[in-house]
């Protein structure tokens, strides 16, 4: 576990009431984890469509579906935001009128855009609201001054951007502060990045990355052909922000952003969880308690990550941030399933991962809490009793107190 040197900063009585509206932002990458993201906590989620967001390897949203997401989780009085954040070339522009033509008719609580073009063609095609992305690098006062002149509603700040340089922005400038609190970073400025085009052919501007920048590679030199170890050069450690949400909120951030369209519903569901009981605990009570903040360090050490570090937050991001040499990714917990439907005698779960009749396995509640069941009965769809759940089926198991549907189980 990499250790942090942020300490938290307490809320006074008159930031608390004045940082009672803090969003808490998760990925949507399809309908069920939109459903899992609500279902622990989160005030908004955002989502990609099937064109034009940077995340074309995730199972996305046809504008039906969007539709249907946003009334969904409008019934729970939560909202949804869109990417629409890549780079169009000139033959694409056509097509992404056309695409934002049909947007104007669905209820979203705002588009995420980040190229300048685009932004016209939502100001111009819809009524929506426009948040402007981390890819448009906006890193200082000048630069937020100049697109809340053009009418963007929120700026989801660079990566680059620490703590303190948000304090500064909010200070001069009337506009919401949306900032990365967990998840995957990129080793380029801002997200925009060009690796995955020579390495695999995909343009990572227009959703094709394909994390090039995570992979181990040998170096050798050109001239007399001497290799090096084999390494992670460029792959930056994992960020996160336990220590930071206090800080976040005094300084006036609006909405605090979890990374993670293509992650699992385990990935979701827990930092969902522990990112909502951390806001609470600085809202409520100022600050989080060490015992808590412990059981927090642990659950999300548990899942797969690649170390953690807080990236910008603290100021320029140093050696630390980078995940060197043969350093593999952590995470001891293994994700299950999730839980489909609950009944009077069972649970339904859609099984992801295999587990046998005998193991002890855990369920993930809303509330944060870990639920330990041990198996004494697996049946198939039909009814029938069987050894063991294997991947990507439907299996019923016996109902527990407490478990609902859309909670994740794991080992």
């Amino acid at each position: 576990m990499t250790s942090l040197t942020i300490k938290p900063q307490s809320l006074d009585r008159s930031t608390k009431e004045k940082s009672q509206g803090v969003e808490l932002l998760a990925p949507a990458g399809d309908f069920e984890k939109l459903k899992v993201a609500l279902s622990y906590g989160a005030d908004a989620v955002y989502l990609g469509g099937e064109a034009f967001g940077l995340r074309s390897a995730a199972g996305n949203f046809s504008l039906n579906e969007i539709e249907r997401a946003v009334a969904f989780a409008h019934k729970l009085n939560r909202k949804v935001y869109l990417t629409l954040n890549t780079f169009p070339n000139n033959y694409e522009i056509d097509e992404t009128a056309q695409y934002i033509k049909c947007l104007k008719e669905i209820a979203l609580d705002a588009i995420i855009i980040a190229d300048p073009g685009v932004f016209l063609l939502v100001k111009e095609l819809t009524d929506h609201p426009i948040h402007l992305s981390t890819q448009a690098s906006v890193t200082h006062v000048e630069a937020v001054k100049f697109w809340v002149k053009q009418g963007v509603s929120r700026i989801v700040l660079g990566r680059e951007v620490s703590i303190d340089e948000v304090k500064a922005i909010k200070d001069q400038c009337d506009v919401e502060l949306e900032m990365f609190i967990h998840g995957s970073m990129c080793m380029s400025y801002s997200g925009k990045c060009t690796i995955s085009n020579y390495t695999a052919n995909r343009d990572a501007n227009r959703g094709g990355c394909v994390n090039s920048c995570r992979w181990d590679y040998s170096l050798s030199t050109l001239t007399d052909n001497v290799s090096f170890t084999q390494s992670y050069i460029m792959n930056s450690r994992d960020l996160w922000a336990v220590d930071s949400v206090s800080g976040m909120i005094a300084d006036g951030v609006d909405s605090l952003k979890l990374e993670g369209r293509m992650k699992s519903h385990l990935y979701l569901a827990t930092t969902v969880s522990i990112y909502r009981q951390i806001i609470d605990s600085c809202l409520d009570n100022g600050s989080i308690e060490d015992s808590d903040r412990s059981r927090w360090v642990n659950q999300l050490n548990a899942i797969p990550n690649r170390g953690f570090s807080t990236g910008f937050l603290e100021g320029q991001a140093e050696r630390e941030s980078i995940l060197y040499d043969n350093v593999k990714p952590n995470g001891k917990s293994n994700y299950i399933g999730v839980v489909k439907e609950v009944g009077d005698d069972f649970i339904l779960l859609q099984v992801k991962n295999r587990f046998f009749l005998g193991d002890s396995i855990k369920f993930l509640t809303f509330t944060g809490e870990e639920i330990m069941v041990q198996v004494d009965k697996i049946q198939d769809i039909s009814r029938e009793h069987i050894p063991e759940a294997k991947p990507n089926s439907l299996v019923f198991l016996k109902k527990v107190p407490d478990i609902k549907a859309y909670n994740v189980a794991l080992y």
